[in-house]
Parts: C-alpha cells; structure tokens; sequence
C-alpha cells in the first residue's frame, strides 16, 4: 500500500457485525486509533459513501467488509481507502467455509493490520 501523504492511522470499520469484531481487535494496537462500532452506530449518515463517513467522523481511513453467503461458505472482500484522497489503497478476498468465521476473522484482522501498519507480528493479538 503506498501513501506517502497522511498515514493511515485512524479508521472506521464499515460492514456490520463481521466489521464490528475486526474494530474491537484493531481497537487493541496502541499505533490505530479505531472508532468504536457504538459510535458508529450512532451516527445518521444512511446514504453517505465510506469517506464521507471517514471524514465526518475525523479519521483518514474507511475499511469496508462485504459479506457473501455462498452455498459452500462465505466470501469477504476487504477494502482500505484513503478518505482524503477517495480512493482504494488495497483490497483483498477471503474465502472460508461456513463454520471458519472465527478463522476468517482473524485473517481480515491481520490483513488490515499489516496494510495500515506494515510488518505485522502476530504475538500482537491472538
């Protein structure tokens, strides 16, 4: 991921209880400043993109989780984008069987945390 203009180092996570539980985890790593699912909750903005969302709540990055239900399990699209410059700065596709979210879970979780942070150590959080 390159951005060599504001780091990445405030977000929102957008996508329902599947994103909620990436927040909790990222929330965890003293280098992000995560914004609580409550506080998003909270917020009016039905119709506003992910950067509009960003911005308004004063943080330069929106991760977006899609889930698919598939007859074989599930697919989840992970996408960091950069609020400022309203744009993809990465994205990746995780597949798992229907019973693996717990797994699949921790993968997204340490696949946002190595495209914000960089090299990611895994004794972080288990």
């Amino acid at each position: 991921m390159e951005n060599a203009r504001i780091p990445l180092d405030s977000l929102v996570l957008l996508g329902g209880t599947f994103a909620a539980g990436i927040a909790r985890r990222l929330s965890s790593l003293p280098a992000l400043r995560v914004i609580p699912p409550e506080r998003l909750d909270a917020l009016e903005m039905p119709d506003a993109s992910p950067e509009e969302i960003a911005r308004a709540l004063c943080v330069t990055c929106a991760v977006v989780c899609t889930v698919e239900e598939l007859s074989c399990g599930v697919d989840l699209r992970v996408e960091v984008i950069d609020a400022l410059a309203e744009r993809v700065v990465a994205e990746e596709r995780f597949l798992a069987g229907a019973g693996e979210l717990a797994s699949l879970e921790t993968h997204a979780f340490r696949w946002v945390a190595q495209q914000l942070l960089g090299h990611f150590t895994p004794k972080l959080h288990r």
